[in-house]
């Protein structure tokens, strides 16, 4: 075999080892995608409840309704199976948390310790959605909402 006809065999083996190695990658950023979209479906779906605490603070039984809701809990499994690990991790701490305390739902270092739990969830999402190096922390999550979000204890 001659040299030249080495080369060729060589730069052709080459590009389709290319094409190859381009269809892989474009074929994982499609995944990627669909799988970015599922996530902040089933992230917004898990958010209503907690949004409705919010808009309405004086009535949490619209929350509570759509918490105990089947479709509802339909959605927090289906955040077990797309949610990133960070995420599902923050929404069983803010869950459990509530749990565990709703008879001291008046007490303001439960309160606080919720708001605390729901801005890591938030910032668990974001980061999840493509922010990895967002420079926001817990508080900067909840400043459009809380008015004297200063007065929150962050601490853990």
């Amino acid at each position: 075999m001659e040299p030249w006809e080495i080369i060729i065999i060589l730069f052709g083996s080459g590009s389709i080892l290319g094409i190859v190695i381009q269809y892989q990658i474009q074929k994982l950023h499609l995944i990627q995608e669909k799988l970015r979209e599922e996530r902040r479906k089933v992230y917004s779906e898990l958010l209503l409840p907690f949004i409705d605490i919010f808009a309405n603070p004086r009535d949490p039984q619209i929350a509570i309704e759509r918490i105990s809701s089947p479709a509802y809990r339909q959605t927090a499994f289906d955040l077990t199976l797309v949610g990133s690990d960070d995420v599902v991790k923050a929404y069983g701490n803010l869950m459990q948390h509530i749990y565990k305390n709703n008879n001291n739902s008046n007490d303001e270092k439960n309160s606080s310790e919720i708001i605390r739990l729901w801005a890591v969830l938030l910032l668990e999402i974001r980061k999840s959605l493509g922010n990895k190096f967002t420079k926001l922390n817990e508080k900067d999550m909840l400043r459009h909402l809380i008015t004297d979000i200063e007065k929150v204890d962050f601490k853990q």
